[in-house]
């Protein structure tokens, strides 16, 4: 099959479901039975909404990001006495000065505070983000086989010394995030450097994508890991991967970059997302599907959004290409572009099935997952997916103008501000329970940081702010 059959293959199943059974509904209304769900319902076009309604939200989001969440972060995460961030904390702010730190937690504070400074322009976030960079490379890197540990005693102890990419993808977002910002050409290299490093020795050239756990020297990883089985290939350790060389394309426009993203692109179009419209989680390194056909509803609609940004970072960035052949099906010419019309389907279609499957009609929000192309099967809530459903609606409005998604975009941006936000001690709660109640409350984990929904709400804002600009 040629690069142009592919894409158009691609782009005509995709476009199918669009047209059919994961059409999103026009307007909120109960969840459906299972029988119903089948069937689908017709798109409809709706109004714009008014400069006023976008701006009331985009301050909302803006003061919940400045008040309740970095606000939290500045408060009650600075270690004073041994540099860094505390690896954990209560509800209420009060930290563990000897709980672990984490590569990932670490990484995702240099982006969130960089990103901030660079969005807002408030010099706390620019102190935060230099103290975070600076702790983050004398204490995570690893001098000798390269990249970067996986966590650490809060002394500074290395705890686990293996090199998931996971953790080495977020090392990349926050470094090239931070040069970004700063102009910082040792950030830069040092993000340059971990991609290199991770491509030469992770790289599948058989198969593309990478291969994912590793251990400190660099050989195959055997042992089980949080992120999957040792012998499997994941979308959540891709989707990552992607939205890291996404963001050190743009700081560096490097070529072997730009040619593992679009290889990255191209893998999520052919070979991660079911026809049904929902990313498979685990995968075999020749990307044949394994485990149960199940959803994971916030990370379809974080896919859904940072699908289009790589597009964005793809075309912003010009030639010449990279030497190297990418090891991924290829796509056709016009993929990989602002307004590609599989890209472009392919975020429809996840944004869709997520909706008419995994949103919770009654009060908002997005469910943990289930069966793909069946409603809901675990029904509890995390914040992360809360976050990542906010833009993943906002996508699905710019892409289609249906109603049904920017009244979602309200109730769930509702949901979120009076609940998940802890609106008395800051910062959102991690999780709740299918019944509503929280589930457990502590705000500083080496999985939860301001990272998911920092980012959602600077999303909101630019993207609100871009809505009232085109009016």
């Amino acid at each position: 099959m040629s690069s142009r059959e592919a894409g158009l293959v691609a782009l005509s199943i995709i476009g199918a479901l669009i047209v059919g059974g994961c059409a999103s509904p026009s307007k909120p209304a109960a969840a459906p039975a299972p029988a119903a769900a089948a069937a689908g319902t017709a798109v409809t076009v709706a109004a714009v909404p008014t400069v006023e309604v976008y701006a009331k939200w985009r301050a909302a989001f803006e003061r919940n990001l400045r008040e309740n969440i970095l606000g939290f972060w500045l408060a009650h995460a600075p270690d004073r006495e041994r540099g860094g961030f505390f690896g954990a904390a209560d509800r209420k702010g009060t930290p563990d000065p000897l709980a672990p730190r984490s590569l990932v937690v670490n990484s995702r504070l240099v982006w969130t505070f960089a990103a901030a400074k660079r969005a807002l322009g408030n010099e706390e976030y620019a102190a935060s983000a230099k103290a975070a960079y600076a702790y983050l490379v004398a204490n995570f890197r690893d001098a000798k086989y390269g990249g970067w540990f996986w966590s650490l005693s809060a002394s500074g102890k290395v705890l686990d010394s293996h090199k998931h990419l996971y953790g080495q993808s977020f090392a990349i977002y926050g470094l090239a995030e931070y040069a970004r910002t700063f102009g910082d050409k040792e950030a830069l290299k040092l993000a340059l450097d971990t991609f290199r490093l991770m491509d030469r020795k992770a790289h599948d050239a058989k198969n593309g994508g990478y291969l994912e756990p590793w251990t400190r020297e660099w050989k195959p990883e055997t042992k089980e890991h949080p992120i999957g089985p040792p012998d499997q290939k994941t979308t959540n350790t891709h989707l990552h991967l992607l939205e890291s060389l996404t963001t050190l394309l743009v700081a560096s426009g490097d070529a072997e970059v730009k040619a593992r993203l679009e290889e990255l692109y191209g893998l999520f179009l052919t070979k991660l997302v079911d026809t049904a419209g929902y990313a498979h989680e685990y995968f075999l390194p020749d990307w044949t599907p394994a485990g149960a056909a199940e959803a994971s509803y916030g990370h379809d609609m974080e896919l859904a959004w940072l699908m289009q940004e790589a597009a964005a970072a793809l075309s912003a960035v010009p030639g010449p290409e990279a030497n190297a052949e990418p090891a991924a099906p290829a796509v056709g010419a016009a993929l990989g572009k602002p307004g590609d019309p599989a890209g472009v389907a392919l975020s429809k279609a996840l944004v869709a099935h997520s909706v008419k499957y995994g949103y919770d009609e009654a009060r908002g929000g997005v469910f943990e997952r289930g069966p793909a192309g069946q409603p809901a099967s675990v029904r509890s809530k995390t914040w992360w997916a809360q976050a990542e459903a906010l833009v993943g609606l906002l996508e699905g409005w710019k892409l289609t103008r249906d109603e049904g998604y920017w009244r979602r975009f309200e109730q769930s941006a509702d949901f979120v501000l009076k609940t998940v936000c802890d609106n008395e001690y800051g910062e959102w709660y991690p999780q709740f329970k299918a019944d509503g109640t929280v589930d457990y409350d502590q705000k500083i984990s080496p999985w939860k940081c301001p990272y998911h929904n920092g980012r959602a709400c600077m999303e909101i804002i630019r993207r609100l702010g871009e809505m009232m600009n085109a009016k």
